[in-house]
């Protein structure tokens, strides 16, 4: 640092400990006149304020003490001694005090006549919800506001202390005093005392009291207090409820069960006048008090009831029946001119899409259940337009067949239609529907479950047990409403008659027991919907004795109702349980299950749907998915850009802008820049509609995301459409939907909002469909990582909202449109969002893009900075260094300088070296910086530790569970070990696993014992990895030498490589240590040790090189080795004198390194011999041998072990040449002056008449064996 900077940063700092001491006195003066008084609130604040001057005086002498050479220990020493007494004192106060009113209404009363002890009386507690606001109010008011003994301090004390979520949001920017109480007393009546919301969310209430759905006291009970408390609230608000009862009325009675509300009815039908509230009231007490008498006399009254729940529900459309919903104009869609263009199969397909009743066009229910009439060709149930020439012969085949029992009474009618219809609804589940005739009724086995979501909330829900599927289902609804984000995942489900699905979701959690203590962790994949109801419809079940004394799974069992969750047969069959009770006149059974007794079977019923729902499932092609990820990876060093990429640069190029602040303008590079993408505003709203049920069930998340979203407003970052605009735009219009994600492992916002390009419109089309993506353009994590271990001074940051600093193209901006309201009563308002918007295709492209535009414009101006913009960001992440603290300086306020020209603000800075960092970015300094590619927390990531400057793993979310192939993969796939330090430990992992992919097992079946001793031994190591602390700096600080030594080898199950630095300076230290390593497992076909011993050397030298180029340095010597002398022999072989396999993987390493830097090492000396056989976890600790490497390495000098050839290599190609003649006409006895010796002249003479004689003759012919006198060998040759 230069000696002005120095001089002009101390001066600072020195000023502001000043200030820092200045503040630190008074307390001192504050505490030591201090008075036993009511100001004890008063104590407590300034005593926090002190303790955080303290620590700002502590960092800021720390960096003084850097700065100047000056010893201040013996006065730092005695001003910390000095104040540490002062606050001991004020706590000790603190402690000791014990006022007056200890509790705002006393435990004991003052008449000394009665020594009664009451109980403690908490305040209540008010959240932000309108309809509890009253209640609060008047309490507080006379437990607080009207006791004359409270300060207007400890009065704001209590106020803070029985706030919660909103409500104690509301008041986090006023300080605790007394004259703000008043203010914050009326800004929450201000707020909350709002007649009008309090009596629409006590109306709301009511009007979504949930139904009950059995015939239950407690349930019923829950109703009527529910009720009776919010029409209580609106006839406090002085609302004349007394006039309302015949609405009332009619909103309790449906929410009523089937059987109370059959019961009031036969109360009411014999009275002439109307019934009044009060007796609806009186009606629902007495039946509780009956159905609570009959529940406790025989335990069983759940079990009695014949008939399930009934309730209404009121479903509204978004359009009037007037518009037609395919081309949004004022017509019916039945007289749609472009509806009826299309063919009768393309217009099914636009009803499914458009979630429309084949029947009457008209949304929110099912043909199956609409009451129009039905087509007039067939009279099936589907619309006139959607008759299909099929659908005749079928009805035909059925006029047949009853034409011929009407002949015919006595002929056997057919049990059921030969026609089947496999329908594949929207969602990509399958159901076969049948037609039949039979009056045979089959139920298939439901239960009600219990499922954990967020924050371990519990929810009911009802699952159906199938023993045909392979694996366990839940809907994407339930889903939403466990607030769980699941995973992505790729995997091809196949249902009835081989049809295949696509899942792309997965998610993990826990079902249990409505009944017992049953509890078990299963995955389910996510479908919007599993099947239809089941059973199809209600179903009388008076004709069948359900026994006594036992819990059934599902009381509604026979009620048509809607599937939410599907357990396949991994957990089916661990549900049984010894139990069966068979009926009598039916085949059917109650089987005992740990989830309670199920119904499962058939039985006579005339009154049912002609429907059937066939469930089964299998995974497909999974095992050959996986079993690819161990065959033999390439290695891409090099990939040119497609087609498409190389249109999305120039396409930059061309469009993009700096506007008069410098930030950058671009457009979205378009595959169709006019595209019509038709609705896509039903999608949005819906979602949104959806985003709001999950508002109300969380207000903490409705604040952050309201925060947000006006945040993204005030920013300039969005902008609203007026409502004359909403639709006359001429440009390309696309909505948006977006979706809330939290992610508490973040510093710096918890809730990122996602924008949603990938939902598509009614055109069938999404935004991100005819998108650009881009290529990639920056340095992979790799290679950043391998620089971050070589400076000596490194420092990290991120840019804050990076995306949203870079504007898109105003014509453009429609494509980018959103829906959005603060409130639910509110209109919805529509948004443009004005910048790159995070979700969209090409959004990561465009970003990094303008960075590199950035480096490139500066090149000249700032090189190292501009180098550092290039080539160190790795997405929004700054991770570089140099190797100096003056480099360090000057580079990082250059990079900042340039991108603050742009609009893009550095945050978040983290050093090795404190000085280099400014006093804001001290503020928000980390002590532990994690290392990840895509921010998400891992079960092994890498951290690096600024203040030691070393480099660790972090373990978390090991849970000890099953182990079955899916818990073992989960495990593998959360490691994340970017450099392969810990290989030796990963690669025992991955045996593991190609171990279980031979064995077959499916994915919650249990693994073999050798396995499970093998994973449980790695597991139960595991946590020993968190020791490992490896210096961060790889190299020798102001090194003179570089060299590169990289090791290979092979054994049965794995090869793998490793990379060591070694370093010297000029005082002759030397450094070695590991800088990277890899591993592959050996490929499931079996391959010979020499041919592993090669692929790994092609995985060294791909290795090497992405190294080399990587790391940014000269290295004096570049050494590879192995300790196979065949491997090498080849190497230094021509690749054309091989098979195939050798030859190719010869070419290769020539390729990428100089076959003259290739050596042997004995085996005993190679490193990389660990990490090819695998090692556990707490011998991998302290194993010198893999951190440093052989121990030659650190000496000055090291042999290199000569490599003698060998003659006869496997694999050499068999070159197989006929010679046809050969003449010399220079000297006819050449031949024979080559031999000195007779006899040998002889035996080559032999041999060579042998071979003329073998290829002349037939192979019966031919002459083998030793050499022995054939005559006719030996006649003289014509002429």
């Amino acid at each position: 640092m230069p000696l002005e900077e120095s001089m002009e940063l101390l001066k600072s700092l020195k000023n502001k400990r000043r200030n820092l001491k200045s503040s630190l006195t008074r307390f001192h003066t504050y505490v030591s006149e201090f008075t036993e008084s009511p100001d004890i609130f008063e104590l407590k604040s300034r005593l926090g304020k002190a303790e955080h001057f303290l620590n700002d005086f502590e960092n800021v002498q720390s960096q003084i003490e850097c700065l100047e050479d000056t010893d201040e220990t013996a006065q730092s020493e005695e001003f910390e001694n000095s104040f540490f007494k002062v606050l001991a004192k004020a706590r000790n106060i603190i402690e000791n005090y014990r006022p007056a009113n200890d509790t705002i209404i006393s435990n004991t009363q003052s008449n000394s006549n009665f020594n009664v002890k009451l109980p403690t009386m908490h305040l209540p507690e008010f959240d932000g919800s309108y309809d509890k606001w009253m209640g609060f109010c008047d309490t507080f008011d006379a437990l607080v506001n009207k006791n004359d003994s409270l300060t207007q301090v400890q009065r704001f004390y209590y106020l803070k202390s029985a706030l919660k979520g909103e409500a104690a949001h509301l008041l986090n920017s006023l300080e605790v005093t007394e004259s703000n109480y008043e203010i914050a007393w009326e800004l929450l009546r201000e707020r909350y005392e709002n007649k009008k919301l309090i009596i629409s969310t006590h109306v709301k209430h009511i009007f979504e009291l949930p139904c009950v759905i059995k015939d239950n006291h407690k349930s019923l009970r829950s109703l009527i207090d529910n009720f009776n408390k919010h029409l209580r609230s609106l006839t406090n608000l002085k609302l004349p409820t007394d006039k309302w009862d015949i609405l009332l009325i009619y909103i309790l009675t449906n929410k009523l069960d089937s059987t109370t509300k059959h019961e009031w009815e036969k109360i009411s039908v014999n009275n002439a006048e109307l019934p009044t509230l009060s007796e609806l009231s009186k009606f629902l007490v007495e039946r509780c008090h009956i159905l609570e008498k009959m529940s406790g006399d025989s335990g069983l009254s759940q079990l009695l009831n014949k008939k399930g729940s009934s309730s209404s529900h009121l479903a509204t459309s978004t359009l009037s029946a007037a518009n037609c919903y395919y081309c949004k104009r004022d017509h019916q869609l039945f007289r749609c001119p472009e509806f009826l263009k299309l063919s009768v199969q393309n217009r099914w397909v636009e009803i499914k899409k458009l979630k429309l009743c084949a029947n009457c066009f008209r949304p929110n229910h099912f043909n199956t259940e609409c009451r129009s009439s039905y087509c007039r060709k067939c009279n099936r149930n589907h619309n006139t337009v959607l008759h299909n020439s099929s659908f005749e012969r079928i009805n035909s085949e059925n006029s047949n067949n009853k034409a011929l029992a009407e002949r015919n009474p006595n002929s056997p009618q057919p049990s059921s239609q030969t026609h089947l219809a496999a329908i594949t609804t929207s969602n990509n589940s399958i159901i076969t529907a049948h037609s039949y005739f039979q009056n045979h009724h089959v139920i298939l086995s439901t239960a009600t479950i219990h499922i954990r979501g967020a924050r371990g909330k519990l929810i009911s829900c009802r699952a159906l047990l199938d023993s045909g599927s392979q694996s366990n289902f839940i809907t994407s609804e339930l889903l939403e409403k466990l607030d769980l984000q699941g995973s992505k995942i790729s995997i091809r489900v196949s249902g009835v008659d081989k049809s295949i699905t696509n899942v792309n979701r997965q998610v993990t959690t826990e079902i249990s027991s409505i009944h017992n203590v049953f509890k078990r962790e299963l995955s389910f994949l996510v479908l919007r919907d599993i099947t239809g109801n089941v059973p199809i419809n209600d179903i009388d079940i008076s004709t069948i004795k359900i026994p006594n004394g036992i819990k059934l799974a599902d009381q509604s069992f026979n009620v048509s109702g809607k599937i939410d969750v599907l357990l396949g047969a991994g957990v089916f069959w661990n549900l049984l349980c010894i139990g069966q009770i068979k009926l009598d006149h039916h085949n059917a059974i109650f089987q005992k299950t740990t989830l309670g007794w199920v119904f499962a079977g058939a039985f006579l019923n005339t009154d049912f749907k002609q429907e059937i729902n066939s469930l089964h499932s299998a995974t497909q092609d999974v095992q050959e998915q996986l079993e690819n990820f161990w065959r033999i990876e390439e290695c891409e060093t090099k990939r040119n850009f497609t087609k498409e990429e190389l249109y999305c640069e120039q396409h930059f190029i061309t469009n993009f802008k700096r506007d008069f602040t410098g930030r950058f303008e671009v457009r979205l590079p378009m595959r169709d820049e006019n595209f019509d993408f038709k609705n896509s505003i039903d999608n949005a709203t819906r979602r949104f509609i959806s985003l709001e049920k999950r508002f109300a069930r969380d207000p903490e998340f409705k604040r952050d995301y309201q925060t947000f979203i006006h945040e993204y407003e005030s920013l300039g970052h969005m902008s609203e459409v007026k409502p004359e605009l909403h639709g006359n735009s001429q440009r390309s219009i696309f909505y948006l939907p977006h979706h809330g994600v939290i992610k508490n492992s973040s510093t710096t916002t918890k809730l990122r909002v996602v924008f949603d390009a990938s939902c598509k419109s009614s055109s069938g089309h999404s935004l991100n469909e005819k998108l650009c993506v881009g290529p990639h353009i920056q340095d992979d994590l790799f290679s950043i990582i391998i620089r971050f271990r070589k400076h000596n001074i490194i420092y990290t940051a991120d840019i804050a909202k990076m995306y949203r600093q870079i504007n898109v193209a105003d014509d453009q901006r429609d494509l980018q449109r959103i829906v959005w309201r603060n409130f639910d009563y509110e209109p919805l308002k529509h948004y443009r969002l004005n910048t790159i918007t995070y979700g969209t295709a090409p959004a990561s492209f465009l970003a990094m893009r303008c960075l590199q535009q950035l480096g490139n414009e500066n090149m000249q101006k700032s090189p190292k900075a501009s180098s550092v913009i290039l080539n160190d960001f790795y997405m929004d992440d700054l991770i570089t260094g140099t190797d100096t603290i003056q480099d360090a300086i000057k580079t990082k306020n250059e990079v900042n300088a340039i991108l603050e020209g742009a609009g893009f603000q550095l945050r978040q800075w983290t050093s090795n070296h404190k000085v280099i960092l400014n006093q804001s970015d001290v503020k928000r300094n980390v002590d532990q910086y994690y290392i990840s590619d895509d921010k998400e927390t891992k079960t092994l990531g890498l951290m690096w530790d600024t203040c030691k400057d070393t480099i660790g793993y972090s373990l978390s979310n090991v849970i000890n569970e099953k182990i079955t192939k899916r818990t073992i993969l989960s495990m593998t796939a959360k490691i994340y070990d970017p450099l392969g330090l810990l290989g030796p430990v990963t690669i025992k992992i991955k045996i593991i696993l190609q171990r279980l992919w031979q064995e077959r097992l499916g994915w919650d079946e249990s693994v073999p014992f050798h396995i499970y001793t093998e994973w449980n031994r790695i597991l139960s190591n595991l946590k020993e990895i968190e020791n490992i602390r490896l210096p961060r700096q790889v190299t020798i600080e102001n090194y003179s030498k570089l060299e590169l030594h990289g090791f290979c080898d092979a054994s049965e199950a794995a090869y793998a490589c490793c990379i060591y630095i070694r370093s010297s300076d000029k005082e002759g230290n030397i450094k070695s240590r590991l800088l990277c390593a890899k591993s592959r497992v050996a490929p499931l076909k079996a391959m010979t040790i020499p041919r592993l011993e090669l692929s790994a050397a092609v995985l060294l030298s791909n290795l090497m090189y992405k190294v080399i180029n990587s790391f940014n340095a000269k290295f004096e010597r570049v050494c590879y080795w192995s300790d196979s002398m065949i491997s090498l022999s080849w190497i230094k072989s021509n690749s054309m004198n091989f098979q195939v396999f050798v030859a190719n993987r010869i070419a290769e390493i020539q390729k990428f390194s100089n076959p003259l830097d290739w050596y042997h090492v004995k085996s005993g000396d190679n490193p990389a011999d660990i990490i090819s056989r695998g090692l556990n976890p707490e011998m991998l600790v302290n194993n010198t041998f893999w951190w440093e490497g052989p121990i030659w390495l650190k000496g000055t000098t090291y042999n290199i072990e000569t490599i003698t050839k060998i003659n006869e290599l496997p694999e050499t190609r068999k070159n197989n040449y006929k010679i046809l003649a050969f003449t010399n006409m220079n000297d006819e006895f050449h031949f024979f002056k080559r031999y000195s010796n007779i006899t040998k002249l002889q035996r080559v003479l032999a041999y060579s008449l042998r071979f003329i004689n073998n290829i002349s003759t037939h192979k019966n012919n031919k002459i083998a064996g030793e050499l022995t006198v054939y005559p006719k060998l030996i006649t003289p040759c014509k002429k």
